[in-house]
């Protein structure tokens, strides 16, 4: 993550400015840094933090009138050890759906309709939830009202091409959803 993103977000800068809440799905290094929030907590005593150590110990968590629900998912990939959880957001109206990288399907949906009966104005998801088709399955019985693929390298990092691997995913699978492309490209 740039320096200048890192710093908005310590200071509580521009889009972060009401920040009351930190939430981690789980603790690999391109979601989390242990020093990194270890200089946030201590600039930023009074924002929650929400890891998957204290969700071992937390059930839902009211957030000024957000409960937030974790959703225990297994790591897609290789690492299907980790502890991992996905994220409900369930407001007064309506809630949304963070996956992480946590592998989604019909029983994932199930736990999701047990924790609100609201309807689920957009998930979150990341490109290799498209290649799934337990993914597929998931969104055709949550019916979300949008669909946001995040997790985007910096265009500088996008070895891989992911973004046109993306794109090209979209076309082929019909999945109608948009790209939020990395923070620091969305606030320059």
């Amino acid at each position: 993550m740039p320096f200048h993103l890192q710093k908005a977000i310590t200071d509580r800068r521009g889009i972060f400015s009401n920040l009351s809440v930190l939430a981690f799905t789980h603790f690999h290094p391109d979601h989390f840094d242990g020093y990194l929030l270890d200089v946030f907590k201590e600039k930023n005593p009074n924002v929650s933090i929400i890891t998957p150590s204290t969700l071992q110990r937390v059930k839902d968590i009211d957030c000024n009138g957000i409960d937030i629900c974790p959703i225990t998912t297994t790591h897609i990939g290789k690492c299907k050890s980790i502890f991992h959880n996905s994220f409900l957001l369930n407001g007064a109206y309506d809630s949304y759906f963070v996956a992480g990288d946590g592998l989604i399907d019909e029983h994932t949906a199930e736990s999701i309709a047990k924790k609100s009966n609201k309807p689920i104005k957009a998930i979150f998801l990341n490109t290799f939830h498209l290649i799934n088709k337990d993914t597929t399955k998931f969104i055709s019985v949550i019916k979300p009202g949008s669909i946001f693929l995040v997790h985007m390298p910096f265009e500088v990092d996008d070895i891989y091409l992911l973004r046109k691997q993306t794109e090209s995913i979209l076309k082929r699978t019909r999945i109608k959803a948009e790209i939020l492309f990395p923070m620091s490209e969305i606030l320059t």
